[in-house]
């Protein structure tokens, strides 16, 4: 049974360093019963100071009330100021022992891994091995811990060995490659013999400064011999391997662990016993040690290729993410990408509540869930909230062998917005840079989501907006007479004057469908004759008077009247009448508009805005005055400013006729073809047919029948006339059944034909508007095949192998 936890917390934690440092303090901890939680930035330091903020956020969800011990790896954390937050910090929220690893730290105890026998083990080599006595040192910064124990052991070894150690042979750097350039100036100025040798304080020194003697003609080591420290793979694969030393760090990590379990037991941390060991290449003089060079193999024979990892070509994990409008579908494609992570005991991903990019809220989703072993507890949600300071309730489980976990942050420039936990269980590492990489493409993919998200929510306020604007101009406070203008108060005359004399005309602007472009219903279309007096001006005059009901009147009337007269001319067609909810007429106008309805109840079709918000007793007349009578209902403008689905619940419409501003420009913005798919997807799912108004040209007609909708409606396929046109335009005509015949043929093809990568994706296959996959071996490259899911989501899509087929379906 797992005894208890430790903490760790460091700086990119894929680094070689560390990571062998995790390796070793994992191996110490779980022998001795401990979970390990390491919480890691990506980078020591970024280059910005809003990078440096989002990356360290991850040390801000520490609940250090979870843990038994905390380990720092301080030199790792180099954000300017922030380890000696970190540190206090620590000192008051947690009583237990801490140990800083490479910092003396005022409130907890340290220890170093400096290199000083390391770097007297090297420079021994180069004097009792080669015989040289001339030897310069190249260390790091002057005040830094490192450079000045690894210049003190090199003092040391050469005065042990009774050699001169002269200041014109020691120099500063800064522990990176252009230090050795310097270096190697700063030899060649002083005019003097050169040194036998140069050691250095680390191998990108020691790289730099070789590459700039070969530059110079000075060839190593023939000429001169140079060393290293740390021995990188850098070092090892140069085309001179240089000789260095190998840095135990996992030792350093075991040791670390065994300094916390001291203290919690009251005890001394124990002492330090470095190990040396010397990687012998040829930059020395000596002859390169083949057998010394350790190559790094796989645990498989899996490649990132064979697997379609995230290193491979065919990996699409960042162009699927960004082309997702919502978080569902965006934890969606990321949970479709797991298996890119290898084996991999868990993944879980934390996303901040109500959109907090300021630190982390007090409560988060628990968006992925993940368990290699666990299928029935794996998870996709946008509502599983849970506290924050619980980090992760695996945590509180009983398991009975101990596992490592590590916490990094989801993050964009100084943004929060989460973060993910991985687990290889009970097996000791860190994350390697593949995941790294994985990880932070899942951020930069959320930010590009949220920023979709966020510009349609702009789009849409904008659109609310203007038909705010134009939908209530009619709903203001009856005007005080006095501000009213002249012209207004003679516009207001006059449509009281139409009004009385019952003089509105109307005009018919034809819907069509979308199979084969024929006339199928046509819109009754209000006017008064007057060009300056549009319709919304009378319908705000009218209110101001107090006259809707004459509007609703004379509309039904009218367009009733005009049907009757004109009954060959309807035939086989729909006529939509716009209809202003909560109007109450009078009996004797309400009876003889019923009468004319029930006549034609199979051609009558009542519109009213998605807007309108009826009173119960409003809606129970609306309600009768419909179904009473066998006329259907279309609601319009749907899809933007109050659209909401209850209000379809509510009037179960047969027809939904989505809002001229979704439609305007859709085939330039994948934002409104979103939208647009979705409706009509929910429109189908309820047998209502979907129309597309205010389609004005051939681009949006295509776009909006490659979407699936049933009706069209716009100046581009038929402008409003006060004739009753039989037919539309034959060039439109031709134009409509070319795209539906397109839009048939897009559905004949929604059949996957395998064999082009060896991982389909389900979720993505649905999105895409397949139905059926089919299984082939013939002609492909990929016979044995994953068909992978998301847990929670129903994916309605069959699968057919073909006769003939061999190969691993899974």
């Amino acid at each position: 049974m797992v005894k208890g936890r430790i903490a760790v917390l460091l700086g990119q934690g894929d680094e070689d360093h560390q990571e062998k440092f995790i390796t070793g303090a994992m191996k110490q901890a779980f022998s001795a019963g401990y979970d390990v939680c390491v919480f890691s930035m990506y980078i020591k330091y970024q280059n910005t100071p809003e990078r440096d903020k989002g990356d360290s956020e991850i040390f801000n969800l520490i609940n250090y009330d979870m843990f038994d011990a905390v380990i720092i790896m301080s030199d790792t954390i180099q954000v300017p100021g922030l380890i000696d937050r970190l540190e206090e910090d620590i000192s008051k929220k947690f009583s237990g022992p801490v140990i800083c690893v490479d910092r003396d730290s005022k409130y907890f105890k340290s220890f170093w891994t400096d290199g000083y026998q390391l770097v007297y083990s090297i420079v021994s080599h180069l004097i009792e091995i080669h015989g040289m006595r001339d030897i310069a040192f190249l260390t790091g910064k002057k005040w830094h811990r490192h450079s000045q124990r690894r210049l003190e052991a090199y003092i040391d070894c050469m005065e042990a060995h009774d050699l001169q150690v002269r200041d014109d042979r020691i120099f500063y750097g800064d522990f990176w490659y252009t230090s050795g350039d310097g270096c190697a100036d700063a030899l060649l100025s002083q005019g003097r013999k050169m040194p036998d040798a140069v050691a250095c304080a680390n191998d990108c020194m020691a790289i730099g400064l070789i590459n700039a003697f070969e530059k110079r003609g000075i060839k190593v080591p023939e000429e001169i011999a140079v060393t290293g420290y740390g021995t990188s793979e850098e070092g090892q694969t140069s085309p001179k391997p240089l000789t260095s030393t190998y840095i135990p760090s996992e030792y350093y990590g075991r040791y670390s662990v065994e300094c916390v379990l001291a203290m919690l037991r009251g005890e001394d941390m124990p002492d330090k016993k470095t190990p040396t060991k010397l990687f012998i290449g040829s930059s020395c003089g000596c002859e390169h040690d083949k057998s010394n060079y350790t190559t790094t193999l796989r645990d498989t024979w899996e490649t990132s290729d064979s697997t379609d990892g995230f290193l491979s070509i065919h990996n699409l994990i960042q162009e699927d993410m960004l082309k997702e409008n919502s978080l569902k579908g965006f934890f969606e494609v990321v949970y479709s990408y797991i298996f890119q992570l290898g084996e991999v005991d868990g993944f879980h991903l934390f996303m901040n509540e109500n959109n907090n990019t300021f630190g982390y809220s007090d409560r988060v989703l628990h968006a992925i869930s993940y368990h290699a072993d666990k299928d029935n507890d794996n998870s996709i949600s946008v509502t599983e909230f849970v506290k924050t300071d619980l980090m992760l309730s695996e945590l509180y489980e009983q398991h009975a062998q101990p596992k490592g976990y590590i916490f990094t942050p989801i993050f964009f420039e100084d943004s929060t917005h989460g973060y993910a936990v991985v687990s290889y269980g009970d097996v000791p590492r860190s994350y390697d840079s593949e995941y790294r990489l994985w990880i932070t493409a899942v951020a930069r993919g959320l930010e590009a989501v949220k920023r979709n998200i966020e510009l349609m929510r702009l789009k849409t306020f904008v659109t609310n907006t203007n038909t705010f604007e134009k939908r209530f101009v009619s709903r203001v406070d009856t005007p005080n007479m006095a501000a009213v203008t002249e012209e207004e108060r003679n516009e207001m005359e006059t449509v009281e004057r139409i009004l009385i004399e019952n003089s509105l005309t109307y005009v018919f602007q034809p819907i069509v469908e979308a199979k084969g472009g024929t006339i199928f219903a046509y819109e009754a279309l209000m006017r008064s004759g007057i060009p300056k007096l549009s319709p919304l001006k009378i319908l705000k005059y009218a209110e101001s008077l107090g006259r809707l009901g004459d509007i609703e009147k004379s509309t039904f009337i009218n367009v009733l009247g005009i049907i009757e007269e004109n009954e060959k001319l309807f035939e086989g067609k729909k006529v939509f009448i716009n209809s202003i909810p909560g109007i109450s007429l009078e009996d004797s106008d309400r009876e003889k508009i019923v009468k004319g309805i029930s006549k034609n109840s199979d051609r009558v079709v009542v519109e009213i805005t998605e807007s309108a918000e009826m009173e119960d007793e409003d809606f129970k007349r609306f309600k009768h005055f419909t179904r009473d009578n066998g006329v259907k209902i279309a609601v319009d403008d749907y899809g933007t400013g109050y659209s909401n689905i209850s209000n379809l619940l509510r009037y179960m419409p047969e027809y939904v006729k989505i809002d001229r501003a979704l439609i305007t420009n859709i085939q330039n913005d994948m934002n409104k073809q979103h939208f647009v798919r979705e409706i009509v997807k929910f429109c189908h799912d309820g047998d209502i047919k979907a129309l597309a108004e205010g389609v004005e040209t051939s681009e949006e007609l295509a776009m909006v029948m490659n979407l699936g909708v049933d009706l069209i409606q716009g100046y581009y396929t038929a402008r409003p006339n006060a004739e009753i046109i039989p037919e539309i335009d034959e060039g439109i005509k031709s134009e409509i059944v070319r795209n539906h015949q397109d839009f048939e043929n897009k559905n004949t093809k929604s059949i996957y034909n395998s064999g082009r990568s060896g991982r389909i994706n389900l979720g993505t296959l649905v999105k895409e508007g397949y139905s059926s996959i089919e299984i082939r071996g013939e002609n492909v490259t990929y016979r044995d095949i994953t068909i992978a899911g998301a847990p929670g989501i129903k994916n309605e899509i069959a699968i057919n192998v073909v006769d003939g087929y061999y190969g691993t379906l899974t």
